[in-house]
């Protein structure tokens, strides 16, 4: 019976004599380049065991299919040792792929909760009193003027008018011409002025 060191699938070596340091190295890389994994983090270590556990998958691939290589012919014509390894391998390769389909489900679980859900927006910072209801929008075309006459700069105050109950009047000069609603507005706000007066 073949010991560990003939098996690779059972070696508790991560990286056997006749493997490449360099390639599993390469394949951590891969791994951590895919999720952004920093050593010494927790996400690493998950990595780590997810790169881990594919090496291993790898080698119990690559030692099935050279077994089959080597026996070639029918498996009708195998002999009793040889279906005996057969077997033996293939619940080493199926076993291999479970624990890396197991480390690969806790690495995404890990990554989509922690790493991959996108931060909530922030509150505004001045943040509208919900007690206020907001002000229905008016229609410009029966706006006279969007905002108070005194900022307008437009206008000229021509002659005093006794007549007039605020003791002047005005004209508006306008691109579009004088405003036919101009002066019950505006003598309604110096009525209101010359009141708080």
């Amino acid at each position: 019976m073949p010991d560990k060191a003939q098996i690779g699938a059972q070696a508790y070596t991560l990286v056997l004599p006749d493997e490449s340091q360099e390639a599993f190295d390469f394949l951590l890389a891969k791994w951590c380049e895919i999720y952004h994994a920093v050593e010494n983090t927790l996400l690493f270590l998950f990595v780590l065991k997810t790169a881990q556990a594919e090496w291993h998958r790898i080698r119990t691939q690559t030692e099935f299919n050279f077994f089959i290589h080597s026996i070639g012919g029918s498996a009708f014509t195998w002999k009793p040792e040889q279906l005996a390894m057969h077997d033996r391998l293939l619940r080493y390769k199926t076993a291999a792929e479970r624990c890396f389909q197991r480390e690969f489900r806790q690495l995404e679980q890990l990554h989509k909760s922690h790493y991959a859900n996108p931060k909530p927006a922030p509150p505004p910072e001045n943040p509208a009193d919900p007690a206020t209801p907001p002000k229905p929008p008016t229609d410009p075309s029966r706006d006279i003027f969007p905002k108070p006459i005194e900022e307008y700069p437009d206008f000229l105050i021509t002659a005093e008018d006794p007549t007039s109950p605020t003791g002047y009047r005005t004209v508006l000069e306008c691109k579009n011409g004088l405003h036919p609603d101009f002066w019950a507005q505006w003598e309604q706000q110096q009525k209101e002025k010359h009141k708080r007066i």
